[in-house]
């Protein structure tokens, strides 16, 4: 399925690809608490987050695209609706996500213009909003 998927066309067509890049980054400590309390406490502090990042690349068209693949368990209802399917994937994975697109904008000067997850169960990529991170 994967080889015939809209993202294994762009991939194939790509300019530049990166492929389970490691990186390490150090990123504010406040940006790890909901609490305004805590993220006060924290605002002088930071942490590293290391990782490694299963592919990005830059497309055909010079655009950044993050990828990373999951084999997350998703309902019927989830598997019949790239919507539902989406939502679940997004709470789950939208703060890695975040950090990976940090590494990503330090490595490259450059933000990813596109953020997907690529679910193996639901055969297709999704887009994930990572801009509320």
């Amino acid at each position: 399925v994967f080889f015939k998927s809209s993202l294994y066309e762009r991939i194939s067509k790509a300019k530049r690809i990166w492929r389970e890049q490691r990186f390490n980054i150090f990123l504010p400590a406040s940006e790890f608490t909901r609490d305004a309390r805590k993220a006060e406490l924290l605002k002088d502090e930071t942490i590293a987050v290391q990782g490694v990042i299963d592919i990005f690349f830059e497309d055909a068209d010079g655009k950044i695209v993050l990828c990373d693949y999951k084999t997350d368990t998703l309902t019927k209802s989830q598997l019949s609706s790239p919507e539902l399917a989406a939502k679940k994937l997004s709470e789950a994975h939208s703060e890695q996500l975040s950090y990976y697109a940090k590494a990503i904008e330090e490595m490259l000067e450059k933000a990813p213009d596109d953020v997907l997850i690529y679910s193996l169960p639901l055969g297709d990529d999704v887009e994930i909003d990572i801009s509320r991170k």
